[in-house]
């Protein structure tokens, strides 16, 4: 599993996602609001996916 890479907007994430999306088996995009300063964030959303997830991975997606 690749890092996760940081992105400063929804429109970046979603650029950075579609743009490794064919060299990787998976690619997944989410987006989530927060302050970094606290540490507290909300929960994350899936913006952008690509490619067939582990049915496990799926199921903890979807929980």
């Amino acid at each position: 599993m690749d890092e996760p890479i940081e992105a400063r907007s929804e429109e970046a994430a979603l650029a950075v996602a579609r743009r490794i999306a064919g060299t990787k088996a998976v690619t997944l995009a989410f987006s989530r609001a927060g302050d970094p300063e606290t540490g507290e964030f909300e929960d994350a959303v899936l913006i952008f996916s690509d490619g067939e997830l582990p049915e496990e991975l799926a199921g903890a997606l979807c929980a």
